[in-house]
């Protein structure tokens, strides 16, 4: 149903608009996340906010290696204590007055105060030290004008690695003076806690060290615990002379390091890694490698001080969050590459082809070829092909995500699996994309293209619709499964799953034009009859884009704001009148947080702002002329992944004071949060013409900077780093971040735009429902 939206209406409706606006409440600045992510992509820890402990270590990113085989929680917990002459108290008793994160890097640093004393406790998991593993470093300091006596730090780890359900049974540890280690073994495995400071002591069960210090007791010396359950183990520290004087200070540091099997191999590796360190030029040296990778991408210029914290955390995690396996087991046992959803512990850490494509163009839109193209082989060397029925031919990206060990894997419910259209034009997209952005990157990946082409571009092919023109029906983006039941709405024709299939076919075109491929007249032609079958088949009456045909033809809840990547991606014409139609609609998902649903179905997900909505949403009304509303949004996702420590959550909850805002799902979210800011702040630039630079502008960095004019209560200024618009300039899928000339737009099937932006400010942002 091709036509226009109607587009008069009086002033009394904008009143009305106004006043729904106004009703929005104020979201004050606050973290609300309760761990902190720490991985080295070969293994993954968290630490839990609230009071200092490390409470998740796990010995692999992915949640599973293949079907039946999870990766194992290791931890129980592990902290410090600090005992002075009239003190002793394990750190996780005592309240942690600050936290923060170490800019361009992925760890945490956690203050506290007892006894007179000032202690930072700093997180991170070596990148340097191929293994899973976390280094923890306790500075004292006094900072008073009395010497404190009787100093010493304490640290204990309980680790689960034996036998039985929960992990306790038969576990065993000893000491090694050679090492200053304890290395605890069971049936899971082996861990190495070494001191990287020399340890004035060492303790283990039966002499647990927690009841010891919690009564102000000696920590006696023990060797060896004997094979027995629920193993608990630590080390004591002591400063010179066991006294702190005025404005003295001292560092402890520990590394707690996983092997599957042999001690010898993983002390060895430590050693190698250490290289005669101390605890505080390790912590120096892994910072310096992460600030050192954030400083070699190519982020945009003029972005604000809070926008340049964000930039740098994103890559930080992204680093983080890539599997570094380079072992190849055969099918199955190919993890290297791969960029988990969510980084544990969030809940999505598995590899789905949609979250890990947003990962790539984000990577690549701040210039780090060398890892989307580590991501795109991970998905090339992939096995795939449980669900050829349901695709009709052979086919080389999943359906919907893939064990950690590169199997394809869709969960299922009554419904069936998820089969998911849209990850083959997105990963179609990302691809060419990379093959576009040069480099031996790019040659490697050129000698793909005959598999990409028979595996993905004529696979999509073959799933069009010759009624429609669009994809026949799927899962698509939100994974409504395959059949309809009282679980699930079942596969349907989505307007998502057309539009990055069409984005697809037109980015691969133009990489095989530029190589001369004849073949590449047949896939432009395909991506652009997809966008023509959006807007013949997939615009309702007022010219909105619809979530699918099958809710259009039944007259209802059609909004869907993922649709807005068919304007986004060049699909249809992203200033036309069917963008201001789908804009002025979505104002129908308008979340009582400042941002917006994913879509109108009313479920648990859909009741929640969705922040990577935010940001599409921020690109598509830029383009569409409403800086205002583009500035906003991509300011308050700022804001909250500023306030979360550099981590972007899945969701925002509703609800009244004290619930709405707070974030939720999983966290922290990597194509859909990390990549997806990447490209935000990468599209706005090219937008507005700007160079690369670590310009850090005036911008947001003490405030939300939302514009007092919406009524959205979430703040009074706009904030100079915004600039005039936020533009995507991506193109036909190209993206490689000239200035936007609208290059894209040859073949988008929609109209010209015909109102001007000051009635699109109005319809697109004021307008709350249909």
């Amino acid at each position: 149903m091709a036509g226009g939206r109607a587009l008069g209406g009086g002033g009394a409706r904008w009143r009305s608009a106004l006043g729904a606006l106004a009703l929005v409440p104020l979201l004050l600045a606050a973290r609300t996340v309760e761990h902190y992510p720490l991985a080295n992509g070969v293994g993954a820890a968290a630490i839990r906010l609230s009071d200092a402990r490390l409470d998740s270590f796990r010995p692999a990113l992915y949640a599973a290696l293949d079907e039946g085989l999870p990766t194992p929680e290791l931890a129980w917990d592990a902290y410090f204590a600090l005992r002075t002459a009239s003190s002793s108290r394990w750190l996780t008793e005592v309240g942690v007055d600050e936290v923060r994160a170490e800019d361009d890097a992925n760890a945490v640093v956690l203050r506290q105060h007892d006894a007179g004393l000032t202690v930072e406790t700093r997180w991170l998991s070596p990148y340097g030290l191929a293994r899973p593993a976390v280094l923890a470093m306790v500075t004292v300091s006094n900072l008073g004008s009395s010497t404190v006596s009787g100093v010493s730090v304490v640290s204990l780890a309980n680790f689960h690695l034996g036998g039985g359900a929960d992990g306790t049974l038969a576990e065993h540890a000893s000491y090694q003076a050679a090492h200053d280690a304890i290395v605890e073994t069971g049936a899971r495995g082996v861990l190495v806690a070494r001191a990287l400071t020399t340890s004035s002591g060492h303790a283990m069960s039966p002499d647990n060290p927690w009841p010891l210090v919690n009564d102000g007791l000696p920590i006696p010396t023990r060797d060896d615990s004997g094979v027995q359950d629920d193993v608990v183990h630590g080390f004591v520290f002591t400063p010179p002379g066991g006294a702190l004087a005025p404005g003295a200070q001292a560092s402890f540091g520990v590394l707690l390091a996983y092997g599957a099997t042999d001690a010898g191999q993983l002390h060895d590796d430590i050693d190698a890694w250490v290289a005669a360190r101390g605890a505080g030029a390790l912590v120096e040296s892994e910072l310096s490698a992460a600030r050192a990778f954030v400083a070699d991408a190519s982020l945009p210029a003029d972005l604000s001080v809070d926008e340049r914290r964000l930039a740098g955390w994103s890559l930080a995690l992204l680093r983080a969050a890539q599997v570094r396996d380079s072992s190849d087991g055969g099918p199955g046992r190919r993890p290297n590459g791969q960029i988990v959803a969510s980084l544990p512990p969030g809940m999505w850490n598995i590899t789905w082809a949609r979250d890990q494509a947003y990962a790539i163009e984000g990577l690549l839109d701040v210039g780090k070829r060398a890892e989307a193209a580590r991501a795109l082989g991970f998905m090339l060397n992939a096995e795939v092909g449980d669900y050829q029925a349901y695709v009709g031919r052979p086919y080389l990206v999943s359906v919907t995500r893939y064990y950690g060990g590169g199997r394809e894997e869709s969960d299922a419910n009554a419904s069936g699996p998820n089969i998911e259209w849209d990850d083959f034009g997105l990963f179609l997209h990302a691809f060419a994309r990379a093959l576009s952005a040069g480099g031996s990157e790019a040659a490697t990946l050129t000698a793909t293209l005959d598999l990409v082409k028979a595996g993905v571009a004529d696979v999509l092919l073959s799933l069009v619709d010759p009624a429609t023109g669009l994809l026949s029906p799927d899962s698509s983006i939100w994974e409504t499964h395959w059949s309809a039941s009282a679980d699930s709405v079942g596969r349907r024709q989505y307007g998502y799953s057309t539009a990055c299939a069409a984005a697809g076919l037109r980015a691969f075109a133009e990489v095989l034009a530029a190589r001369g491929d004849a073949s590449a007249d047949a896939y432009r032609g395909a991506g652009d009859a997809l966008a023509a079958a959006l807007a013949a088949h997939l615009l309702d009456d007022e010219g909105a884009l619809a979530s699918s045909r099958e809710e259009l033809l039944a007259g209802g809840g059609t909004l869907d704001a993922a649709v807005v990547e068919a304007f986004n991606r060049d699909v249809l014409d992203p200033a036309g009148v069917n963008a201001l139609a789908t804009l002025a609609a979505l104002g129908g998902v308008r979340a009582s947080t400042p941002g917006y649903f994913r879509n109108d179905e009313g479920g648990e997900y859909d009741s929640k702002e969705w922040l990577v909505i935010d940001l599409w949403l921020a690109r598509a009304f830029r383009r569409a002329g409403d800086d205002v509303e583009a500035a906003r949004l991509v300011a308050h996702v700022t804001r909250v992944g500023v306030d979360n420590l550099g981590q972007i959550p899945e969701l925002l909850r509703p609800g009244g004071l004290g619930n709405a805002g707070l974030a939720d799902g999983a966290v922290p979210m990597m194509g859909f949060g990390a990549g997806a800011y990447l490209s935000a702040l990468a599209h706005r630039a090219a937008d507005l013409g700007l160079g690369e630079g670590e310009g850090e502008g005036e911008g947001e960095g003490e405030g939300e900077g939302e514009g007092e004019g919406e009524g959205e209560g979430e703040g009074e200024g706009e904030g100079e780093g915004e600039g005039e618009g936020e533009g995507e300039g991506e193109g036909e899928g190209e993206g490689e971040g000239p200035p936007l000339e609208r290059e894209g737009c040859a073949g988008c099937a929609s109209q010209s735009p015909a109102l001007a932006v000051a009635w699109l400010a109005l319809l697109a942002v004021l307008r709350r429902r249909r």
